[in-house]
């Protein structure tokens, strides 16, 4: 009995000195100004339990990088299992966002939208929604009910009766998934679905944070005639903070010039209302 005791001690005093070495580097890496923001009067345990946050974070990344290359799978479904598990994370999203409920279930929107998951095995992880307006459907998109406005009075040429465009919309991640390669994978589905049914601009209505994210996106991925349009900020419609502000995605040429066309268009509008 007394020798157990005296190797548990012995054990003890073992971590207790790896604990405190691991402390000390810690310490002098916060001192060079290293990649950790512990502040340096943390207490011990403290700093323990960011070292274990900072383990616990690589290793969901890591996971998440094989995952990506091994499991995840992106695709465009209707499968009632998959769709539920969407609109269930949507809905602790927005909450945990915006603090206020959002619906679970589908709605008239989901209907006729194109809903792209991702998911591993029979397990949905995320995913993303585009509503389209075409001549046949020329129904309100989900951000002009919702904000009050109609994308043609600030692109008047987009009423041409050959233009589909649209709104993507609905995007969310479980959080261990979000950022990196996977919405990079996203993003590039999006915009081949996208193209695939003859869309020729994409518009998303978010926060100012949040639209330069998209737009660093959509340009590495080769999409360069992406806008964030400064002059229509937007209120009404969840994002963090006050103002929501929209941003076009160019996916054609003719898309191009007709948005040229229309930024001089708005551009003497806001000039004819000044004078």
């Amino acid at each position: 009995m007394k020798m157990q005791s005296m190797e548990s001690l012995a054990d003890l005093s073992q971590k207790n000195a790896d604990l405190r070495r691991q402390l000390t580097e810690l310490s002098t890496k916060i001192a060079q100004g290293d990649d950790y923001t512990i502040p340096l009067s943390a207490s011990l345990s403290d700093l323990a339990l960011s070292v274990s946050d900072k383990e616990e974070s690589l290793t969901r990344r890591y996971k998440r990088k094989n995952l990506f290359n091994k499991e995840l799978v992106f695709e465009f479904t209707r499968d009632p299992g998959l769709l539920h598990q969407y609109y269930q994370i949507r809905s602790n999203e927005y909450k945990a966002f915006h603090g206020e409920a959002y619906e679970t279930t589908e709605n008239e929107y989901d209907r006729s939208a194109h809903i792209m998951v991702a998911r591993i095995g029979n397990f949905c992880v995320g995913g993303v929604r585009i509503n389209t307006k075409t001549p046949r459907n020329n129904g309100l998109l989900p951000m002009e009910k919702a904000a009050d406005f109609r994308i043609e009075e600030y692109f008047p040429e987009l009423r041409h009766q050959q233009v589909a465009y649209g709104e993507v919309g609905d995007w969310v991640l479980l959080p261990e998934f979000r950022g990196g390669q996977i919405s990079d994978e996203m993003t590039r589905r999006i915009f081949e679905k996208a193209s695939a049914l003859n869309i020729e601009m994409l518009f998303v209505l978010t926060s100012p944070l949040q639209a330069r994210l998209y737009k660093q996106v959509c340009i590495a991925i080769g999409l360069k005639d992406t806008i964030i349009h400064y002059d229509i900020a937007l209120s009404g419609y969840p994002a963090e903070g006050d103002k929501s502000y929209l941003l076009s995605v160019a996916l054609a040429k003719n898309a191009t010039d007709r948005r040229d066309d229309v930024s001089s268009h708005h551009k003497q509008r806001i000039l004819d209302e000044v004078l």
